[in-house]
């Protein structure tokens, strides 16, 4: 049995890393069984941490099932990154209207239940005696601890032994009644959680809208509601999904009031009761408990959850795992569409295996994993994990195992874990950050989910940190100096070779292009002479005078050729790297707010200290370029026009910026990536 990691591809031990689909075991994922734990080579049983909940699972399901059988790019698109919201979960159950009709019932029974009277004997005092037991005098003659005093009439006793009655409430029928309560109670928390889901993006859409103008982007704004779709953004769907969880909760609360009922207390915790009920004479004629009957009958059709085998839960895990790598990529497609890169067929497939050129972006889907591949500026690798780690208890030290796995790779590593962004508390900074972010962070941390609007923002945050930090740090391009280049303000001395520091335009490289075309001219007049000579020289072979001079002309133009063969050389390179300056200065000098809006807006390169530069956009005033660190990091920045100057706390630089930053700001200033201090 064969483990390999799938931040890295590299074999380990999952000892190191316990959580679900964070290795792949001879090709598949590790998933945990019924017990939460999987099973080793060696027979030991190793327990799995940061499992989903049964909510999350469901969630992510759906999710998967909402996505083509057969994604393209044009299908995928076109899907909305949430949860679709189902009609079902907005209409009663059947089971909430059994429930009204014989909640009632199950209220009466918790407060009057019937019981079993036990007859036992047993020492008490004498005040509490109602029923002397049989040989209670010949007991109290042999035992003289029970006296209290003797009397000229006889024995005045303290305690006697005496028949006594104990109610018994845990029969079957009181079984089957507390049961009930438990069962009830987590169908609705199931509903309830998934309602309340639909709330929170309610809520976030609302806090987005209040926020926007004063602090958050508008263009951010318009992303998200441009996400969520005209049809989910109806007020009436909203006041539907409040509805249909006020009525649920109304349920839950009557419910709650039972747990607290001298009947639920008395049954114990851990008597089970079998799902098929068993006849019973009290189930079927006392009025009341026939209503518990027909109640529990109703829930064992339409609401208890099937329990599952092996090999259902086994291939379950499996398809929440596919569904969820499906979901990410997802969001990948989404995430590149917002930055406004799309590839030139938007019918292929993305499937696993496949190699698909976006934009600057090669994209490559792997197993557990989706891999971007940016010219010059080294991979991303996007990993998503099917864990909780917001709800692990051993966060901090899956955490650190993760960023010991993520340096074992050369690729950039993002991790794309299970969480909504308003789940994160203030002591969860570490699970929502890219690496850069927090110095002396190995991979960055993501929380996504079909919930939460915002995980797209984060996908193409991290997509466009990762290529336009590639593609600002190669500023400025360097080319070998010559004295073909023609003299101007865009390039500066560099020893043997010069910063091209602004685009070196046409005009520039129709004049190297000039030169070069010159070059060969008079390199080809040079190979005509020479070849002139070398038949003049066969046709003296008889002449050895002639002969002599013809081979020292050829001689001659020789190495006159060779000087000439390796200036064109030297002047197609020149060229070559002049265009691919061309090329990148032109990127570095397009607006990334406006190329995501899919506008082609150049602005000029103002050279600073320190091999850095500053660009604006004369149409949407972002600001964008590298600033000097004090410990000689270069900070890629990226501001754009309207968006808050400040961000903290936990996922705020997503609320309030999305991909419209590089570098966190803080103020009129960013964070350095490399020491933490701010610089600008």
């Amino acid at each position: 049995m064969k483990a390999s990691s799938v931040l890295d591809d590299q074999p380990g031990a999952p000892d190191t890393l316990p959580v679900p689909g964070a290795w792949l075991v001879d090709g598949e994922p590790m998933m945990p069984d019924l017990w939460g734990a999987t099973e080793r080579e060696d027979g030991r049983r190793l327990p799995l941490q940061a499992i989903p909940r049964h909510e999350a699972l469901d969630a992510v399901l759906a999710m998967g099932a909402a996505l083509p059988a057969e994604p393209t790019w044009r299908l995928l698109a076109l899907c909305d990154p949430l949860v679709p919201l189902e009609p079902a979960d907005l209409e009663p159950h059947p089971l909430e209207g059994a429930m009204q009709d014989n909640l009632f019932a199950l209220q009466e029974v918790c407060q009057r239940p019937r019981s079993h009277i036990t007859l036992r004997t047993a020492r008490v005092p004498v005040g509490r005696a109602r029923r002397i037991a049989a040989g209670a005098t010949a007991w109290l003659a042999a035992h003289t601890e029970d006296w209290a005093h003797l009397t000229l009439d006889g024995i005045q006793p303290r305690r006697v032994l005496a028949d006594v009655r104990d109610v018994d409430w845990d029969i079957y029928e009181n079984r089957v009644a507390v049961r009930l309560v438990d069962h009830l109670l987590a169908w609705l928390r199931q509903k309830i959680a998934r309602l309340r889901a639909y709330i929170g993006c309610f809520e976030d859409l609302k806090e987005l809208q209040d926020e926007a103008g004063a602090e958050g982007s508008w263009r951010r704004r318009d992303r998200v509601f441009g996400l969520w779709g005209e049809a989910s953004l109806e007020t009436n769907r909203s006041h539907q999904v409040a509805g249909a969880l006020q009525r649920l909760l109304r349920l839950q609360r009557k419910l709650d009031t039972l747990r607290d009922s001298q009947l639920v207390q008395a049954v114990p915790r851990r008597a089970s009761v079998p799902d098929v009920l068993r006849p019973s004479n009290v189930l079927d004629h006392d009025p009341m408990y026939r209503r518990i009957a027909a109640l529990w009958l109703a829930w064992a059709a339409q609401g208890r959850e099937r329990t599952l085998d092996v090999e259902r839960h086994a291939a379950r895990q499996r398809k929440a795992f596919l569904d969820f790598g499906a979901f990410c990529r997802l969001l990948v497609v989404r995430a590149l569409g917002q930055l406004g890169w799309e590839p030139e067929d938007e019918d292929v497939a993305v499937v696993t295996g496949a190699v698909i050129q976006v934009g600057p972006v090669r994209v490559e889907p792997l197993v557990g994993a989706v891999r971007l591949q940016v010219g010059g500026g080294g991979s991303l690798r996007l990993v998503p994990l099917l864990v909780e780690l917001a709800r692990a208890p051993e966060r901090d030290v899956l955490v650190g195992a993760l960023g010991q796995l993520g340096a074992r790779s050369g690729e950039a590593i993002v991790i794309l874990h299970l969480a909504r962004g308003s789940e994160l508390n203030e002591g969860a900074e570490r699970l929502c950050g890219l690496a850069h972010e927090a110095p002396g962070r190995r991979v960055g941390l993501l929380p996504v989910s079909p919930w939460d609007i915002s995980s797209t923002e984060r996908v193409a945050r991290a997509i466009r940190w990762h290529v336009l930090n590639a593609r600002f740090r190669g500023w400025p391009v360097r080319v070998p100096q010559h004295p073909a280049l023609p003299a101007g303000d865009w390039w500066r001395a560099a020893g043997r070779e010069v910063e091209v520091v602004k685009a070196p335009g046409r005009r520039v490289l129709d004049a190297v292009r000039a030169e070069m075309e010159g070059a060969r001219q008079r390199l080809d007049g040079l190979e005509a002479e020479r070849d002139g000579v070398k038949e003049a020289a066969a046709n003296a072979r008889d002449d050895r005078r002639q002969l002599k001079e013809a081979n020292e002309r050829s001689k001659r133009l020789n190495e006159q050729i060779q000087a000439k063969r390796s200036e064109v050389d030297a002047l197609v390179r020149l060229v070559d790297q002049l265009a691919s300056a061309q090329h990148r200065l032109e990127e570095l000098s397009r607006c990334p707010v406006c190329e995501a809006q899919g506008k082609e807006v150049t602005a000029r390169l103002t050279a600073w200290e320190k091999q850095t530069f500053r660009a604006e956009c004369d149409g949407c005033r972002a600001r964008w370029g590298m600033l000097p660190c004090g410990c000689g990091q270069r900070v890629p920045f990226l501001r754009s026009a309207g968006a808050p100057e400040s961000a903290g706390g936990v996922g705020s630089v997503d609320r309030s910026h999305g991909q419209d930053v590089l570098a966190v700001p803080l103020g009129d200033r960013f964070l350095c990536p490399g020491c933490g201090e701010a610089v600008g």
